[in-house]
């Protein structure tokens, strides 16, 4: 038989954390009956709350205590509340538990946060900072350079200017890098064709000096370039006599690099004659030498000349594959005593130019006969005797001869060798014979 001084335990109610025991609404008590029985009291209504609710009036849940102050605990599965009971009926209410400390919504915010912004932000500025003042310097260092090279100082210039320029290309080079490096291959070129100059090389720096210039008209080099170039030519107008310079003789010309024709070019084109002669360009060397002999015909070279002139002419004959002149007649008494006669008729529609090389060397040239033609082969039988006629007296002795077309037509050079004596006078003439009509 059950005890009835002890009455039956009520169901079971969520109790708060230990941390503080909620309060609990006392039951009301029966008034004691009359009976000297004692009665057994009603049991107690269970006292439920849903968790997170406003509290009835008169009774709360203790809130939990607040963290420690710098330091969020976090939540750990003791502190998550146990499951709740709801009484039969009614929905299960959702769980509203938030850990301590830990605000709804989200995580808390770290306190590091502000700080390294700061440090990222300061790194940024003196990153653009520094790159501010390396682009000032660069600018700086140009216009060093870029103010020598305005004055022709280019070994002043190369240096700052190979600096800010850099040894590579490429689509993001700055426009102070694009000048630097235009202006550098200029000062180089101009260093360069000083180099050669001052190494004896004075063809070749002429002809770099010109390339300069040709290539960089607008450069502020040009001056210094074009003087550099006068002034080998004007000191030794020999020594500057290549093959390649003389054929750019017309160039340097109209470009101003003959600063004083008459003082250099008469030179010069001995020079240049001589040059074609060693590279066996005999018909060059034949334009340098008659370009002297028409146009300084009283210089003091004019002798050298005349002589390298009928040398030339006999070596194109021979490379020419000339044909066989013939002795002419046997000399007739006359003339001078001492010395030789040659007469000379021309029975050709062309100039006739002829070469006397021996104890004189004589370039002598008949005119034209307008009357006269070209004869097919064998030609006439005896001279026409129609042309014009032309007289030389020489010292006496043995000649290389040249007889060839004087207008540069296409008529076959002949070369002999005459015996010439003194007090005698060769009679010869000339026509032109060809095998088509």
């Amino acid at each position: 038989m059950p005890d009835e001084s002890n009455p039956p335990p009520a169901d079971p109610a969520w109790t708060p954390p230990p941390q503080q025991p909620a309060l609990q609404q006392p039951a009301p008590r029966q008034p004691a009956p009359q009976q000297p029985a004692p009665q057994q009291p009603a049991p107690q209504q269970p006292a439920w709350t849903p968790p997170q609710q406003p509290a009835q009036p008169g009774w709360s849940a203790a809130p939990p205590p607040p963290p420690q102050q710098g330091w969020t605990p976090q939540p750990t599965p003791q502190q998550a509340p146990p499951p709740q009971w709801a009484p039969p009926g009614q929905p299960q209410p959702a769980s509203a538990w938030t850990p301590p400390g830990q605000p709804v919504g989200g995580p808390p915010a770290k306190r590091g946060g502000i700080k390294k912004r700061w440090i990222v932000l300061a790194a940024v500025v003196a990153i653009a900072g520094f790159a501010g003042f390396t682009a000032w310097q660069r600018e700086q260092t140009y216009q060093s350079g870029h103010a020598a090279y305005l004055a022709a100082d280019c070994a002043s210039a190369v240096g700052p200017l190979r600096s800010v320029a850099g040894e590579d290309s490429s689509s993001s080079d700055s426009e102070t890098e694009l000048k630097a490096r235009a202006e550098l291959q200029e000062c180089e070129a101009l260093l360069a064709a000083d180099a050669m100059g001052s190494r004896g090389d004075a063809a070749d720096a002429v002809l770099a000096y010109r390339e300069l210039i040709t290539k960089y008209p607008r450069s502020p080099l040009v001056g210094t370039a074009l003087a550099g170039g006068q002034e080998l030519i004007a000191t030794a107008p020999e020594s500057v006599a290549s093959v390649e310079l003389c054929d750019a003789l017309d160039g340097l010309e109209t470009e101003e690099f003959i600063a004083s024709p008459a003082d250099s070019l008469p030179a010069l084109l001995y020079a240049c004659g001589q040059a074609y002669e060693a590279e066996r360009a005999f018909a060059d060397a034949l334009a340098a030498y008659g370009r002297f002999r028409a146009e300084y015909a009283d210089h003091d070279l004019a002798d050298d000349v005349e002589t390298a002139y009928a040398r030339a002419i006999l070596e194109d004959a021979d490379e020419g594959g000339a044909g066989e002149l013939p002795p002419p007649d046997q000399g007739r008494p006359g003339g001078v005593p001492d010395l030789a006669t040659i007469v000379i008729q021309n029975d050709a529609p062309d100039i006739l130019a002829m070469v006397f090389s021996g104890p004189d060397v004589r370039v002598e040239e008949v005119e034209a006969c307008a009357e006269c033609q070209k004869y097919l082969s064998p030609g006439p039988p005896a001279c026409p005797e129609l042309g014009p006629v032309a007289e030389y007296v020489v010292e006496p002795g043995t000649y290389d001869v040249v007889v060839r077309s004087g207008s540069g037509s296409d008529v076959t050079p002949f070369r002999g060798t005459w015996i010439l004596e003194a007090g005698l006078i060769y009679d010869s003439c000339f026509y032109i014979v060809t095998t088509t009509q």
